[in-house]
């Protein structure tokens, strides 16, 4: 028989006890003692605080159903059992598992757990290698952070967060379940070195404040975030090694935004998401800080002009092979190695970087939705080569170094009609031997050519010019 169910009246003598409301265990006696005394309670209704070295388990613990404040597990480090915690339910406050407890790597703890109305947290624990409390549904907020060998951290049942959910500085986590995971308050998910996708995070919709997903250096996609409609402060995306492409976020509703911060991510070249990051810049808001990432999202004039193409995928060229297939006429372009056509080629825009030098073929075209961006190194389009700009609605304000070779037959006394498709060239620099009362340009008013002085005029584009050849020439 039991301690204290010897008699009706030991019993009813046990019963007469209070349950107390403030506890704190500092050893194992104290632990099993309590179990004894307290048998007939279900509740703390304050903190309970387990705070001994030489604590191995809670037993004694096993019929509690609820405790109204805190649960904190401050420093005990020979504890290995946590299944006198089988029945809890909830924790009226929070709930601290941190510093020293390193006789349990793997947690798998708390079957009955539900609600944590407070925070959840789970903080510097270097012997803890798993962490799942499957049944866990609300939090007041989660913080997981320096745990130096957690490689699992796994609250499948978490729907809502009601304050700040904060993962940081876990350098070896790579496999997280948030699967039920629908609302929280701010977002914060930094400086997890091991992290390559957010698929854990599949269903969240809401975030009820900021954004921010830094300095996780594997990380390549967040399309696990498609679900995701509601940010009601600003994405921060910073610091990331790997990441290429912002796809994942085009459902955030763009008038619940109150900033943009997108920086000091080398690899982000797509930054122009259709309905939320587009929305938001286009529309001239405040608070949009972006800079240090990729070519095509390394401004917010460069995203917002990426947006007007309506890009769908980008490719690059380095010196060798395409990094995402051949490209089509909807395919951001980048070049940062040497290349030569060997046919057409379609694109939406096109950039070269890297010093590299470019090539169109005599015969090819280069189809270009967008503009020629040469930011260094060269681009020639050779004879017969041509450029064709085809959009209605985006400027197609070329730059850089764009060489544009035309080989033309003259004879002496034949005029030769010419169109320049670059800025800043000098008709007396294009023709220098020409006598300069021999340029004329076409007057669409009286469908006449018209003496122009080559000295002071460049080629206007879309205008059409009729140049003498030096004398020289050959005879008919």
């Amino acid at each position: 028989m039991h301690q204290g169910c010897e008699s009706a009246a030991v019993i009813s003598t046990a019963c007469s006890i209070p349950c107390p409301t403030n506890v704190t265990l500092s050893t194992q006696a104290e632990v099993d003692d309590f179990g004894v005394t307290y048998a007939h309670c279900n509740n703390i209704g304050s903190n309970l605080t387990l705070s001994g070295p030489d604590i191995t388990n809670v037993e004694g613990l096993s019929h509690l159903y609820t405790i109204g404040g805190d649960l904190d597990f401050s420093s005990t480090p020979l504890l290995n059992d946590l299944s006198g915690f089988d029945h809890l339910t909830t924790i009226g406050g929070a709930f601290y598992y941190y510093f020293q407890n390193p006789a349990i790597a793997v947690v798998n703890a708390f079957p009955a757990l539900t609600t944590v109305g407070g925070n959840f947290v789970v903080y510097d624990c270097d012997g803890l290698t798993s962490f799942t409390a499957a049944n866990l549904q609300t939090a007041g907020g989660v913080q997981v952070g320096l745990n130096d060998n957690m490689t699992t951290l796994a609250l499948p049942s978490l729907t809502t967060v009601s304050a700040d959910f904060t993962v940081y500085q876990n350098n070896v986590l790579a496999n997280l379940d948030f699967s039920g995971l629908n609302s929280t308050g701010n977002f914060y998910f930094e400086e997890n070195n091991s992290v390559t996708d957010m698929s854990g995070f599949s269903n969240l919709q809401t975030v009820n404040g900021y954004f921010d997903i830094t300095n996780i250096p594997l990380l390549t996609s967040i399309t696990a975030f498609s679900n995701l409609t509601a940010i009601t402060a600003y994405i921060q995306i910073e610091e990331n090694d790997a990441i290429a492409n912002l796809s994942g976020l085009e459902n955030v509703n763009p008038l619940l935004l109150t900033g943009v911060h997108i920086n000091n991510n080398p690899n982000l070249a797509v930054c122009n998401i259709p309905g939320s990051i587009c929305i938001y810049i286009d529309n001239g808001s405040l608070n949009v800080l972006v800079a240090n990432n990729a070519n095509g999202c390394n401004s917010a004039a460069e995203i917002s002009y990426a947006c007007s193409l309506n890009c769908i995928s980008y490719t690059t060229w380095n010196g060798v092979s395409w990094s995402n297939g051949v490209p089509n006429a909807d395919t951001g372009v980048t070049i940062t190695g040497d290349y030569t056509s060997a046919g057409n080629l379609d694109s939406c825009s096109f950039t070269v970087l890297n010093n590299a030098d470019v090539t169109i073929s005599s015969g090819d075209d280069l189809y270009v939705k967008g503009k020629v961006d040469v930011q260094s190194g060269t681009m020639t389009f050779e004879n017969n080569a041509n450029l064709l700009q085809f959009s209605e609605t985006v400027p197609n304000q070329n730059a850089g170094n764009i060489i544009y070779k035309r080989n033309a037959q003259m004879r002496r006394l034949d005029y030769v009609y010419w169109g320049a498709p670059v800025l800043d060239q000098n008709l007396g620099d294009f023709s220098p031997q020409t006598v300069t009362t021999r340029f004329y340009t076409l007057n669409e008013t009286t469908n006449s050519f018209a003496a122009i002085d080559p000295a002071l005029n460049d080629f206007v584009p879309a205008n059409g010019y009729m140049i003498l050849p030096r004398i020289i020439f050959l005879r008919r």
